[in-house]
């Protein structure tokens, strides 16, 4: 299973950071990322890891092309990704400017 590979991975180099790019990649094709239910067991057993390992998990996700919804419903999948990370950021193009991007923050529940 990919969670003991992951496990396994953390522990033997000691790793702070493990970061998922694209999460589909991780997901595979057994998980319905479109479904609520999915997400929370996946990303459940995610913050395990994290918090035995104490390891920081980023995941990577894309946008969807349907402009002009709030950008916490334009990432694929669940809206359930966006409700459990502690933090997201958005990375996009500058209007305009088609050389520069910028990174924003739109979710942070960080607290202390």
């Amino acid at each position: 299973m990919i969670d003991e590979r992951l496990e396994s991975a953390i522990k033997q180099t000691g790793a702070r950071v493990l970061i998922l790019d694209p999460i589909q990649a991780y997901l595979g094709g057994t998980m319905d990322m479109n479904r609520a239910n999915e997400a929370r067991d996946m990303t459940k057993r995610l913050s395990l890891l994290a918090e035995k390992y104490k390891c920081a998990i980023l995941l990577i996700g894309h946008m969807n092309k349907a402009g002009g919804n709030k950008a916490a419903h334009r990432g694929m999948g669940s809206i359930d990704f966006f409700a459990v990370a502690r933090s997201v950021l958005l990375v996009g193009r500058i209007e305009g400017e088609s050389d520069l991007r910028a990174v924003v923050q739109i979710k942070n529940n960080l607290a202390t």
